[in-house]
């Protein structure tokens, strides 16, 4: 089958949701399946650009604003313009619905439909899904009925979008949100919870909306060392943690009051840590320099959202390896165990000082045989998609 994947943030850059669009888009070619992918160019000079997340054998049609995208790229690019960045952010996200990449829906002249037999639109970000929508379903709006499958997969619905600070526009969110969803044919969300609120705030398009979880881009099978007798041992945490949903303050806390630990942070955020002889922070790395951080550390640390029913997609990345994954719960806590204790893959706290010391002297204690979650392998996730 020839599949039209659009995502419309370039995979080549080190995102979660890059992660997961190129998992999914390597599993629908391991399925046989043709994918052609329809992206914004990346900016190669970019420190999270990283072209081995460009799954080999994609097509790709690139979309570019010209002029317009290298002034874009080197203002994303220079560290001066910063605090004047966040405050632009700030305002676009308190008056803006879509991100900045919407511009491509000014391209959609270049993407003919109907040379595919499926469309798949994921986000983040969700301009993905509006290009379709201009582009295929307002075309057939005007010149007759579409006769081309259309899937969307989201990742953080608008609705239920931990990171969107200001919600003054929620109607606006709401019926917009509504409009995309009720002309797809299927509507993937990567989160059982996230499942079953987008069904009741949208009832009219419930029967076609389905779970999906998030692939991991490979299996990772390391040498472990032995905890119970190591007299140090490492933990990582790669990810973003904003404090507006994501508390990581306990972690902090509880490693700097621990012998022989050490933590690496590394990841964006407004919050201010102080490095320590057991805590490094550092800011968010590429790929290749994240997957060394993990290789290096004997315990891999998941952070729930302190709000909102998303899964942060790295703890399915982590389910591909053989280390030992410490999941601290927050926010729907209960929602979220119960999608992964079945597993017996990983080891729950609570996001408190001393809840997160007694697992990491737990996970010390037990000998080493975790293996990859099979449910999460890429092949297997892509072939829940109901292409038809």
């Amino acid at each position: 089958m020839k599949i039209l994947f659009v995502v419309s943030k370039s995979v080549e850059v080190n995102t979660s949701a890059s992660i997961r669009n190129s998992a999914v888009m390597s599993g629908l070619m391991e399925l046989g399946h043709s994918v052609t992918l329809v992206s914004t160019m990346p900016d190669k000079k970019s420190e999270y650009y990283d072209d081995s997340l460009l799954p080999e054998g994609t097509k790709v049609i690139y979309l570019d604003n010209g002029s317009s995208q290298k002034i874009v790229d080197w203002l994303k690019r220079n560290t001066l313009l910063k605090p004047l960045k966040r405050v632009v952010s700030k305002h676009k996200s308190a008056t803006e619905i879509y991100d900045s990449q919407k511009w491509i829906i000014n391209h959609i002249s270049e993407v003919n439909f109907d040379d595919y037999d499926c469309i798949i639109s994921s986000s983040d970000p969700k301009s993905s899904h509006l290009f379709v929508y201009e582009g295929m379903i307002k075309s057939a709006e005007r010149f007759g009925e579409r006769k081309k499958k259309w899937i969307q997969i989201w990742g953080d619905p608008f609705l239920g979008d931990v990171s969107i600070a200001n919600i003054q526009g929620r109607d606006e969110i709401y019926n917009e949100e509504k409009k995309l969803v009720a002309v797809a044919d299927l509507v993937y969300y990567v989160s059982t919870a996230t499942l079953e609120a987008q069904k009741k705030n949208y009832p009219e398009s419930a029967d076609k909306m389905k779970h999906i979880p998030i692939p991991y881009l490979r299996k990772r099978i390391f040498k472990l060392r032995d905890l119970q007798t190591a007299k140090s041992i490492e933990l990582c945490y790669c990810g973003d943690y904003p404090s507006s949903y994501r508390d990581i303050r306990p972690l902090y806390d509880a490693v700097n009051s621990m012998d022989g630990t050490h933590l690496t942070i590394c990841g964006t955020s407004d919050v201010k840590l102080n490095e320590t002889d057991k805590v490094t922070i550092m800011p968010r790395q590429e790929h290749r320099k994240i997957e060394e951080i993990e290789e290096k550390a004997d315990i891999l640390v998941h952070l729930s959202n302190s709000s909102g029913t998303q899964i942060p997609g790295k703890i399915y990345q982590y389910s591909g390896t053989n280390k030992p994954i410490l999941f601290i719960l927050d926010g729907e806590k209960e929602k979220t165990c119960s999608m992964f204790e079945k597993y017996n893959r990983f080891v729950f706290t609570e996001n408190c000082v001393e809840s997160i010391k007694n697992s990491i002297r737990e996970i010390r204690s037990r000998a080493n045989k975790w293996v990859p979650v099979n449910d999460f392998d890429k092949k297997r996730i892509a072939n829940l998609l109901d292409l038809g």
